[in-house]
């Protein structure tokens, strides 16, 4: 059985397995992999083989690295491959909101890792691959490029002005509104010819979530909020950049970073492409270390049952 998935304007046929298949590539990679890898989502696929190429190159073999299809599902698998697997296996969700929202129910467990950034798109936006995309458009040399973008400012702005947003979200989330919002395209809450947050366009947000809410409890609502906001502050009050939402960060960074190039235009796939073949692999550090960590003691048991 397959499922189609639309990524970028293009169809990617993607196999569906049974929770016991996903959990049996540890037989039929048994001979030529060191360890399989479980991520959420199909498309996020390329990303994750770009980065582990450059991260690992061949000194780690993983042979193929798996979509689930989201994170109940890579959840599900976590918890039978306990039982059902000899390879070792990582699992890797996406942060989301997840320390805020739903601390409680966090997996606790070696395996299973969670990124330190809302998805591992936001891990492609950083001061290098910006001032290599700028300066693949420029051709000023790359420290020019970096201190024309001024990532560490503008990032700083850009949390603040998203502040709002972010509280907005996970009080739909929270209170399981049903009301679109991490999923919303940027072009939802930016300028229409700009990156800049658009302020009427947040306020229209915030009315539809007043209008939505209207009938639920009031102070039920004011506590919610209360709550994130002292969450928010108490774990992310320097870098709340981290949790702003993955594909809305890329449009906002692919606006700015073109105000300082040429102001031409460039696919969604083409502009991916070239941030993760140029971001910053020491902030995903922490990934490359639990794959070493956990092919390192199998390596050891396997060495120490030989020599018994």
């Amino acid at each position: 059985m397959h499922r189609s998935n639309e990524l970028q304007g293009s169809i990617i046929d993607i196999p569906e397995y049974s929770s016991d298949a996903y959990l049996n590539f540890d037989i039929i990679y048994d001979y030529y992999v060191d360890i399989l890898i479980y991520i959420e989502d199909t498309s996020k696929l390329f990303i994750y083989e770009v980065i582990f190429r450059r991260m690992l190159g061949n000194r780690i073999k993983y042979e193929n690295i798996i979509p689930t299809g989201g994170k109940p599902k890579l959840l599900e698998l976590h918890q039978l491959s306990q039982k059902q697997t000899t390879k070792p296996c990582l699992f890797i969700a996406d942060m989301d909101f997840d320390f805020i929202l739903f601390e409680n129910s966090l997996v606790r467990s070696n395996n299973f890792l969670y990124l330190k950034r809302y998805s591992i798109e936001n891990y492609l936006v950083d001061h290098l691959s910006g001032a290599s995309f700028v300066n693949g458009r420029t051709d000023i040399g790359l420290e020019n490029c970096k201190s024309r973008i001024d990532f560490n400012q503008w990032i700083k702005a850009l949390q603040y002005d998203y502040r709002q947003l972010l509280i907005m979200f996970m009080l739909v989330q929270k209170l399981g509104l049903g009301i679109p919002n991490t999923v919303q395209k940027a072009e939802f809450f930016i300028k229409d010819n700009s990156w800049q947050m658009d302020r009427k366009k947040i306020l229209k947000y915030y009315q539809l979530i007043k209008d939505f809410t209207k009938a639920k409890n009031t102070l039920k609502i004011k506590e919610a909020i209360k709550i994130i906001k002292r969450d928010l502050d108490h774990l992310y009050k320097e870098d709340s950049w981290r949790l702003l939402p993955g594909k809305q960060l890329l449009r906002i960074f692919q606006r700015y970073l073109l105000e300082h190039s040429d102001r031409g235009t460039i696919s969604d796939r083409d502009f991916i492409n070239i941030l993760v073949a140029n971001c910053d692999l020491s902030e995903l550090d922490y990934i490359k270390s639990k794959v070493e960590e956990l092919v390192s003691v199998v390596d050891s048991d396997a060495n120490n049952a030989t020599a018994g």
